[in-house]
């Protein structure tokens, strides 16, 4: 009977390591999907993984964030808006209920393995899922909508910094409380966490000290983006402000100061603009590091934690020509790094990860010592294998986003139609221009070996 409760409690606990280990198998097999432009495979592998009926699934709004952008490179606009309608109503339930937890489960929360809790979504998943949805509006020719969705992304720039401070308010009266009520020693000042915290980034993961950051919780690309619908549809003050908000988080590019710059000539004109995702985003892996646990607790002195580490991805063609014949026109450049908005956003919350991953280790070592002093064997071996298994790092992550966006512009005039080259001048598309004074063609690369995405809409209603 002892042998089959020791079996018991091992297949609950490997359960525990191998769900965790699945769902990251199946989300680098969706990713791979999306990188090789198998969008079909891709929407019908992502649907199989969704929870539709529960809110609370914890993966499911990551699965939502996968389908709504493989229903739009799919060219299924109407299901795209659907998927990321349903998305934005699940990342919503989830803040909200973060917000509205006691301090008593917020400890539950705050310390259990950060992979049962739910995929909440970043700041920077919101703002591409209102991006990708305008973007289908004006495929739809549904400027309204399209209004909507860019006013929504706005908006959720400004709102991610209310609710990162809120929670982060949340979490540490949990932790607060967690504290004292294992009886652990005196809390310990912050400036005294955070030096230790920054001391475990220097010595494991220095990279971090080297992302160079945007403005917190802004994506430069939507702005932009935002800035062109607001010039095609008559904006011209909004335009203007946009365009003078992305200059100033971009002072080096010179595409985006010269479009501020010549933002009265540019109304006047017919244009067409190419806005190009390259490569891909980055993943996150897991590294195990020792902590001094000392500082919080007089029960143990260190502590083994798991923290996620962002691996850097490959890109695709440094640029794209675009061509009238024997005329190139211009070649696109640089204008902002999603692969920086994604570190911007993930060293902003990185101590958070790492005070979880500390306490929740701490609570399980001093769980264990209990255990051991009891006597108990069984329970010695449960609380064990307990910890060993449960210390795992969060990794899930939206990996299908674009590495980088690049633009390029020109003036359409009585052009019918253009070529589009890669540097090692291989023509990769011939594509017909529409009637429309100010058009947008959208291109995604993910990678060199496989399938380029290409769509051409207008930007606005301005005949």
């Amino acid at each position: 009977m002892r042998h089959q409760t020791i079996l018991h409690i091992f297949i609950i606990l490997f359960s525990l390591l191998f769900s965790a280990c699945s769902s990251k198998s199946k989300f680098m097999q969706q990713d791979r999907l999306q990188a090789e432009g198998k969008y079909s495979e891709a929407v019908k592998f992502a649907q199989e993984h969704i929870d539709i009926d529960d809110k609370s699934d914890i993966d499911s709004l990551l699965w939502e964030l996968y389908l709504g952008q493989s229903q739009f490179f799919n060219n299924d606009f109407n299901g795209s808006i659907r998927t990321f309608d349903e998305a934005e109503t699940r990342m919503k339930y989830h803040r909200e209920s973060i917000l509205a937890t006691s301090i008593a489960q917020g400890i539950k929360s705050t310390l259990t393995n950060d992979n049962i809790r739910p995929y909440i979504g970043n700041a920077y998943d919101g703002i591409m899922l209102n991006t990708y949805k305008a973007l289908a509006y004006l495929q739809k020719k549904d400027y309204s909508s399209a209004r909507v969705e860019f006013n929504r992304a706005l908006d959720r720039q400004r709102r991610a910094k209310e609710f990162f401070y809120a929670s982060v308010q949340k979490e540490q009266e949990a932790l607060n409380k967690e504290q004292a009520d294992n009886n652990t020693s005196a809390p310990v000042p912050e400036s005294v966490q955070e030096s230790e915290y920054q001391g475990v980034i220097n010595r494991h993961y220095p990279e971090m000290n080297l992302y160079k950051v945007y403005p917190d919780f802004v994506n430069p690309m939507t702005n932009y983006l935002s800035a062109l619908f607001a010039l095609a549809n008559s904006d011209s003050s909004k335009a203007e402000f946009l365009l003078k908000q992305t200059a100033a988080m971009l002072p080096d590019n010179m595409a985006v100061q010269s479009e501020y710059q010549e933002l009265a000539q540019t109304q006047s004109e017919e244009n067409v603009w190419l806005i190009y995702e390259e490569g891909l985003a980055p993943v996150l892996d897991e590294m195990r590091v020792d902590f001094p646990a000392w500082i919080f607790t007089n029960q143990v002195n260190y502590v083994s934690i798991a923290l996620p580490r962002m691996i850097e991805r490959q890109g695709a063609l440094d640029y794209l020509s675009i061509r009238d014949g024997n005329e190139t026109l211009t070649q696109t450049q640089l204008l902002s790094s999603m692969e920086r908005v994604m570190q911007t956003e993930f060293k902003k919350h990185y101590p958070r990860i790492m005070k979880r991953a500390v306490m929740s280790s701490i609570s399980k070592a001093v769980m264990q010592n209990v255990a051991n002093d009891s006597n108990n064997n069984l329970a010695a071996f449960v609380t064990t294998v307990y910890a060993i298994v449960s210390t795992q790092a969060d990794t899930r992550i939206w990996t299908a986003l674009p590495k980088n966006f690049h633009l390029a512009k020109f003036k359409k005039e009585e052009r019918q139609s253009i070529d589009i080259y890669t540097p090692y001048n291989q023509k990769i598309a011939s594509l017909d221009l529409i009637p429309a004074k100010h058009t947008l063609i959208y291109v995604k690369i993910p990678t060199l070996a496989h399938k380029v995405h290409i769509s051409i809409f207008s930007l606005g209603e301005t005949p």
